[in-house]
This record gives structure tokens, sequence and C-alpha cells, in this order.
């Protein structure tokens, strides 16, 4: 057997470059990034280290960070209190526990999650966002003795076979599971090969934000409807938010006819609001899923929820087992995470409206000053949608259709070619915690972007 010897940190010399690393990576990994996006047309950057607001690659080079994780990293990187609260962690208990033992670490993070989130009466943790959306999905089936699972186009809920994408069925006579169609990997409606032929079969999909579409669906099915999930605001496709009204129809419906109802808040919680966006909206689901945010870099994740549904997971009617479900690390990150949003009645978010109003304004500028008079701006608090459409809102993926792709695309490219950094979906993301210097330096090479992006086509 051949041994490989991998050269220490310091003997790399010359060999540690961006070229270098990919050519490596081919030879081992099954792609240059281990996420659902497709990878951008360029030589894969590999990351050394992280500051504040700043990813530095293995050149040196520094990229100013605006993707944040697609979302987790809502403090930026480092945050000497976060920081510390983890290392404090690691020192004193940073593995799993057996199951015999249980945590302080679990009481303090439940009584702090249920004083601030209005459907938490209980809660569960997890390890990632997908996992903990199955749980809820279980939970509803075992409480209702119902099979199926309502969801919308345009919604993400993780990788699993039963959420992953799938087509809107066009032909109203049928019921309306969704259908996979192929060689839509990498978009939000994705087909992978290798799905369980059965796994979209107690799924149903329709159009989000149509109530007449919901009331119908569940006038003729909703006897057989466990679950309606969905995204209290679209973020992961075009940041589209509820019409006015619209999730206050939800609720009434679930009501009537019976019917559970989950917001997954893995983007919005501890984002839009520490009590997510049932407390901006003031709705109140049964049950809500939180990942991302809730350690601000740490893997973890959690179900909130009605007492007498989480009660079957209290005695054990439904299993929601897991050796990482109360990893200590995650849970003292999500504390630390917690307490620091809720300082100073709560300055973090008041930090992010202004910088972000500051982002808006001076993007607009931009794009007006380069001659792109149709840039598309909307999103929730600490997201930001960028696109190329007039239209002062869109609600939904069908009114998203008609903006310019091309040029959403080359936005993105030359965005990292100038040391910027978004989010795949050409999403924005902005923390609470960016210095004035932080924000100045984006806008300016923000501008250098606007100032390279082919003009739109007459």
């Amino acid at each position: 057997m051949n041994i490989i010897r991998i050269p220490e940190r310091g003997q790399r010399g010359m060999d540690s470059s961006n070229a270098h690393w990919a050519q490596r990576a081919r030879k081992v990994l099954t792609g240059p990034q281990s996420n659902l996006a497709p990878p951008l047309p360029i030589t894969p950057i590999f990351a050394e280290r992280s500051d504040g607001h700043r990813i530095f690659d293995v050149e040196g080079r520094d990229y100013i960070d605006l993707a944040l994780t697609m979302g987790p990293l809502i403090f930026g990187h480092g945050n000497p209190r976060w920081i510390a609260a983890v290392e404090a962690q690691l020192l004193k208990l940073p593995s799993p526990l057996p199951g015999q033992f249980y945590s302080p670490l679990e009481v303090e993070l439940g009584e702090r999650m249920t004083s601030a989130i209005p459907c938490a009466e209980l809660v569960k943790y997890g390890l990632s966002g997908s996992e903990v959306v199955q749980l809820v999905f279980r939970l509803a089936r075992a409480f209702t003795n119902r099979p199926y699972v309502l969801r919308f186009d345009g919604h993400y809920h993780g990788w699993m076979d039963s959420v992953l994408g799938g087509s809107l069925n066009p032909d109203p006579n049928l019921p309306p599971h969704p259908i996979d169609l192929p060689g839509t990997a990498g978009g939000f409606n994705t087909s992978t090969a290798g799905r369980s032929p059965v796994a979209l079969l107690d799924q149903y999909k329709i159009e989000w934000n149509d109530v007449d579409a919901l009331e119908a669906v569940l006038e003729r099915y909703g006897d057989k409807i466990a679950l309606v999930h969905m995204e209290p605001i679209m973020c992961n496709f075009g940041g589209c938010p509820p019409r006015p009204g619209y999730l206050e129809a939800v609720r009434e419906l679930c009501n009537r006819h019976g019917v559970l109802l989950c917001f997954d808040e893995v983007i919005t919680g501890f984002r839009v609001d520490l009590g997510g966006a049932q407390k901006v909206f003031g709705v109140t689901p049964d049950l809500a899923t939180y990942g991302k945010a809730i350690a601000a870099g740490l893997p973890f994740a959690a179900v909130a929820g009605r007492a007498d549904v989480m009660g079957l997971l209290s005695d054990r009617r439904v299993v929601g087992a897991g050796t990482f479900n109360c990893f200590p690390l995650g849970m003292a990150a999500a504390i630390a995470t917690f307490d620091l949003l809720a300082e100073d009645d709560g300055v973090w978010f008041r930090n992010v409206d202004r910088i972000q109003t500051r982002f808006r304004q001076a993007l607009r500028e931009m794009a007006a000053a380069y001659g792109h008079d149709d840039l598309f701006l909307q999103g929730p608090r600490g997201q930001i949608y960028v696109d190329f459409l007039k239209a002062q809102v869109a609600h939904s993926p069908a009114e998203l259709e008609a903006a310019d792709a091309a040029r959403r695309g080359a936005f993105r490219l030359i965005c990292m070619e100038e040391g910027v950094s978004i989010g795949a979906g050409s999403r924005i993301y902005i923390s609470g915690t960016m210095s004035d210097e932080d924000v100045a330096e984006s806008l300016n090479r923000l501008n250098k972007v606007f100032a390279r992006l082919p003009k739109p086509s007459s």
C-alpha cells in the first residue's frame, strides 16, 4: 500500500494556489464544493481563513462575505463573544452525551426559545434543517393520522428525497403530487437520480401566495392532509413576501380542515426577529423549524411547537433520535447567539435595518448611474435579492420569469472577480455587526461590478 505524504502547512510554498488545490481536489472529491448550487464558471476558490466580514483564499486575496454561508453567519466570522462561548464549552464538555445524561444547556436554550417564539411551547433539537423538517412531517402524520404533506413551488426544505424539488403537476384532474422531471438539477425544482420512486407520492405541491389554490386543494383533499409546510417568506427564491392577508388565510384554512401548519424558519428564524417571521406577521403556526442562524455558524437545528403535538416525542410515540441532537457546542453557540441578538433590546436588528437601507439606496444609485434602470431589489430584514426586472414586487417565481437571468448570473460572477461573495440565487446577506468600513468597502467593490456589468439588451 502506497502512503501519500501530505505536506505540512508551512511546507506548501508556491503550491498554495487555487489552481493547485483544484487539481488535487479533482483526484479525491466529487466536486469543488459540496452544496446544492452549481459552481461558478471559474477556477474553484479555496478559503484559508476568515476574519470579520472577509474571507481570505489560499493565495491571500480577500473577499467581502455577503453570502454568510447562505445565512448562518449572522455575526460574520469570529465574533469574539460567540467564539469565547464556544471555546469555553469546548474545554468543558464538547461532545454529545450518552442517552442517560442530560445537559443544562438543553434547558437554558429551551427557556430562551419558548420565551421568544410564539408557537414554542416545547422544543426538540437536531443538527440540520433538512433533518428537523423530516421530523416535523413525522410528527404531523402521527398527530393527525393523515398521510399527506402539502408544500409549495419555489420553497426549499432540504435535500431529502421527499422534499427536494419536484415540479407542479399541470393536470388539474389529478392529485397535485409533484412530478420529478429530469434535467433540472441545481434549481429549486431539482431532480435527482436515485430518488425513491414513491418519495413524492405522499406529497402535494401547489403555487404559494394563492389563497384560492390552497382552499381548493384543502376542500378536495383536506381530510388526507396532515401538514401545510411553507417558508413564511420565500427566502430561497427571490425573497418573495407573502401577499397581504395570505398567511392569515392559510392559518384559518388549516384550522377549518384540521391540518397542522408549520413555518420553515430555517432562514427567517433569528434573522427577521428574535421570534422569527411568525412574530413579525402575527400569525402563529403549530410548528416551526430552525437551523442556519440559530447557532451562528455551527451545525445545529430545532423544532418548536405546540405541547400536544410535541408531546408525541415526550412519550416516545414518535421517534426523533440522533447521536448529535444535543450537540453541546451547538447548544452553547445557540445560547450565545440568542443573547447577542436580544442584547440592548435588539440593537443588532436595528443595525441590520440601518445597513440594509444604505445598501439598497447605494445599489439603486449605482445601477442608475451605469444604465441598469431595471434593478430589482426585495427581501426581508437581513437579505436582499438582486435581479433585473421592471417591477415593484414579486410574490411568486412566476412573477420573476421575465427577469434578465443572463445579467443576474453575470452580476454574481463579476462580484466574485471584484472580491465580493454573494449567495447563490442572487442573494446578499446583511449582518448587524458590519462596520462602516466594511459597508464602505463593500459598496466600493459593488460599484466596480456595476461599471463592468453588461448593459441590458435593447
